[in-house]
């Protein structure tokens, strides 16, 4: 093996498979260590299994050390987090205990989802235009996209800056440019590409799908030369940096903007073809797959909107949680003690995410139906009706 010390983040995460790979990698290493919380453990339904961490404990004969001081949340915000995730009988038994004073929590009940979304657009607004409170240091977070999209269609109206992470898979505007951009480093492509592809250029689809004869057909687009001079540096054995970097020259002359926003990403790919004399364009498209490399996916952008399950290990100033109520969150498919159990997890994932202010908010009814309160604000040891 080329390394001595195995480390794995997330653990409580992994599937079956991916703990036979990490069981089977220990025999070839001096060290395994996983960082593991299994009260953060909310991918059940995409096959994790937050039992591994005790299977790797026994397994491997594993030493367990307890971290519990919370270096992200303000003193306000976690004892609210630590009476949520007591209430859960699955839960670990460990309290986090704070190193920072102040913050603030608070709860807010609206008529309904209009009220609220009007309200929090101006309250936000308010943050950025007169508080000086940056856009990207604000996350609306939600259990499913439906109870978040009014809010991020309201502050939209308004011209603040937003970042939709609602989506079935959010990526940067940026990264998808330069997505699209190296999938012409391939032969072909597929319907997908082909289709990003033209939306780009801003051409009609033609059914094309071999990349050199599609650009040569499209010889008269924007960028369309440089695109070509892109293939001709990859197929001539360029160092990754010199085909990011032109493929960042190709990005500015669709979207000038967009192509300053990918400096992040060309400065790591120099930072690691400097370490590492093997590294190649197939790992930079590799680690470009998987979500790496440019900056932390809170750097940059406007108010994050997303899902609570698409926020962790992520942090912001100002967070606000909406959809605390029966039917919403926890969800109204949630039938059985270990489902309420995962919904609790998401809540407090969601509440964890928050560095200094927290809001909890809520309505009282739904198109005329009323929606009561969720069981885990009285679980937080907030009054619902105060």
């Amino acid at each position: 093996m080329r390394f001595s010390h195995l480390l794995v983040d997330e653990f409580q995460d992994t599937n079956a498979a991916q703990f036979a790979i990490v069981k089977a990698l220990s025999e070839h290493v001096t060290t395994v260590s996983v960082f593991a919380d299994d009260d953060q453990a909310i991918f059940r339904f995409a096959g994790a299994e937050a039992e591994n961490i005790r299977r790797f404990i026994v397994a491997l004969g594993a030493r367990e050390y307890p971290l519990t001081f919370n270096y992200r949340c303000r003193e306000a915000v976690i004892p609210h987090a630590n009476r949520l995730i007591a209430a859960d009988p699955q839960a670990s038994g460990r309290q986090m205990r704070q190193v920072y004073e102040g913050g603030e929590v608070r709860h807010r009940a609206f008529r309904d989802e209009e009220a609220e979304a009007a309200s929090i657009a101006r309250e936000i607004q308010s943050l950025i235009e007169h508080e000086g409170v940056e856009p990207a240091d604000i996350s609306v977070l939600a259990r499913a996209a439906w109870r978040a999209r009014p809010i991020l269609e309201t502050l939209e109206r308004a011209g603040v800056q937003t970042t939709n992470w609602l989506g079935e898979a959010f990526e940067p505007p940026e990264r998808q440019m330069l997505g699209v951009i190296l999938s012409l480093l391939r032969a072909s492509l597929n319907d997908r590409q082909a289709k990003k592809l033209c939306e780009l250029l801003d051409v009609a689809e033609t059914g094309e799908r071999n990349v050199q004869a599609f650009l040569e057909q499209e010889a008269d687009g924007p960028a369309v030369p440089e695109l070509l001079r892109l293939r001709d540096l990859a197929y001539g054995d360029a160092p990754p940096s010199a085909v990011i970097a032109h493929a960042q020259l190709c990005a500015t002359a669709l979207d000038a903007e967009l192509a300053d926003a990918m400096t992040p990403i060309v400065e790591a790919v120099v930072a690691l073809e400097a370490d590492d004399p093997e590294f190649t364009l197939e790992h930079v498209l590799s680690e470009l797959t998987l979500g790496g490399m440019g900056l932390a996916p809170t750097a940059g952008g406007g108010v994050k909107v997303a899902s609570l399950h698409r926020t962790k290990g992520l942090q912001w100033p100002q967070v606000y949680i909406v959809g605390l109520e029966q039917g919403t969150l926890p969800d109204h498919r949630t039938k059985t003690e270990a489902a309420l159990s995962e919904e609790r997890r998401a809540c407090f994932v969601g509440v964890c995410r928050a560095e200094t202010h927290l809001t909890l908010t809520r309505i009282e009814q739904y198109r005329g139906f009323r929606k009561p309160p969720s069981i885990f604000l009285e679980e937080m040891g907030i009054d619902p009706y105060d």
